[in-house]
């Protein structure tokens, strides 16, 4: 009796072993089923992320060339622009009149060579572009540690500085342009003086009566205009002689913009 329970029991055992290792199986098939399907969603959800930041920095790319040919393209009427507000008018014309009567040559060969380097020297123009670069290079960056989240796997672009051709601007008219300033303030002044003359004259019936107050007035107003423009065709003749000294500078956008992104799609794929 007791040889057949133990049959019976050792049969029971070998069942629930047999049942147990089955379920086993299928639980193990299961969960590596669920880690399959976990491993598939996370890398398509990877590679949906990586794709979103390699556009985004596609777009960033795209947004220096843009503002680097807006820069060069502007640039030289920008300084045009500068110059003019700064070195022109009533109290910088005033200013350079008087230069004209102390200065003697070698002063003002190296005033107008100072101006020129001032305002239209290509290190201007390198500094504001080597300004916008660095802040692209930081975009960069910053987005690759939103990705990466590691600073130490991250690489930098590097962008190749840009090869500006020189251009020297020389300011040889603006000697010129003071002296027909200081004509032109002497001459209107005249002017003001003879025409008060001749409509105190036609007043008071005297070519050489006082030109009193009506007189006084028109010649002031008439004294203002004439000098006015006479000083803006001056100011022209100017600025047209630093536009004629103006170099077109030729930058190939296409080729930076091109190296920018094979950088963009050399670093997202390796980490596909």
């Amino acid at each position: 009796m007791k040889v057949k329970q133990f049959i019976v029991f050792v049969c029971f055992i070998i069942f629930f072993v047999s049942c147990s290792n089955n379920e086993e199986d299928e639980l193990r098939s299961k969960m590596s089923s669920i880690h399959e399907n976990i491993r598939i969603r996370k890398t398509i959800r990877n590679a949906a992320t990586l794709e979103q930041y390699k556009d985004y920095e596609y777009k960033l790319n795209k947004a220096y060339v843009d503002q680097l040919r807006q820069l060069i393209d502007n640039e030289f009427d920008a300084q045009l622009e500068e110059f003019e507000d700064n070195e022109l008018g009533l109290i910088s014309g005033y200013r350079y009149m008087f230069k004209d009567l102390v200065n003697n040559d070698e002063e003002w060969e190296d005033l107008q060579k100072q101006l020129g380097d001032r305002y239209f020297g290509p290190q201007v123009i390198m500094q504001k572009v080597y300004e916008l670069s660095n802040r692209h290079e930081n975009d960069i960056k910053n987005l690759r540690l939103q990705f990466y989240k590691k600073k130490s796997g991250v690489k930098e672009p590097k962008i190749a500085l840009l090869d500006i051709p020189k251009s020297e601007v020389y300011l040889g008219e603006l000697r010129s342009h003071s002296g027909r300033n200081l004509v032109i303030e002497i001459g209107t002044e005249l002017l003001g003086w003879m025409i008060g003359c001749i409509i105190a004259g036609i007043i008071t019936g005297s070519l050489l009566g006082d030109p009193g107050c009506i007189g006084s007035i028109i010649s002031i107003v008439l004294v203002l205009v004439v000098s006015y423009f006479v000083t803006l065709y001056n100011d022209n003749k100017l600025l047209n002689s630093i536009k004629e000294q103006k170099k077109e500078i030729v930058i190939d956008y296409s080729g930076i913009k091109d190296s920018l992104d094979k950088n963009t799609a050399h670093f997202y794929d390796t980490y596909r």
